[in-house]
Order: structure tokens, then C-alpha cells, then sequence
């Protein structure tokens, strides 16, 4: 299978963060962002997601509701939390 995220400068696939997003996933995102137009030079779109509006395709960060409607066949609430514990 092969994947193009970016070609000729723009970006193929959005990058899609779940509503309620930890500050964990938030900060990976715009992280995300930035290496891929660094590799790509193409800038990526955040787009925030809700169960209720999600693209047919992006890449995803986080493992919330929106993400669960992409996936339906991976149980996704039996991944663990990337939350740094303190």
C-alpha cells in the first residue's frame, strides 16, 4: 500500500484532532504539523472532529469518538492514556 501525504506542495490528507482533546494530543498535532511541512513543504491543515463531522480520510490524532467512527473494528478504549502521570 502506498501512502502520499503531500505532493507538489500541498498537503493530501488533513490532520484530524478528536473534540475534547488532551493537551497531550493537542500539542502532538501542531507538532505533527510542523515536521510534515518540514519533510513535505507543504503546509497541513488541523482540523478539529466530532463524531458527528468527520472526513473520509486525514490522519489521526487521539483515540476519541471521531476516531472511533473511522475504526469501528479497533477497540479503541482498551488503549492506554499518554498522559504524562506526575
Amino acid at each position: 500500500m502506498n501512502l502520499t501525504l503531500a505532493d507538489r506542495g500541498r498537503a493530501r490528507l488533513p490532520i484530524l484532532t478528536q473534540a475534547g482533546a488532551t493537551p497531550a494530543e493537542t500539542y502532538a498535532s501542531a507538532e505533527l504539523a510542523h515536521w510534515l511541512q518540514q519533510l513535505t513543504g507543504a503546509p497541513f491543515e488541523k482540523i478539529p472532529v466530532s463524531p458527528y463531522s468527520v472526513p473520509p480520510s486525514g490522519i489521526v490524532v487521539g483515540h476519541g469518538e471521531g476516531a472511533q467512527k473511522l475504526f469501528p473494528e479497533v477497540r479503541l478504549h482498551e488503549l492506554g492514556s499518554h498522559e504524562p502521570h506526575g
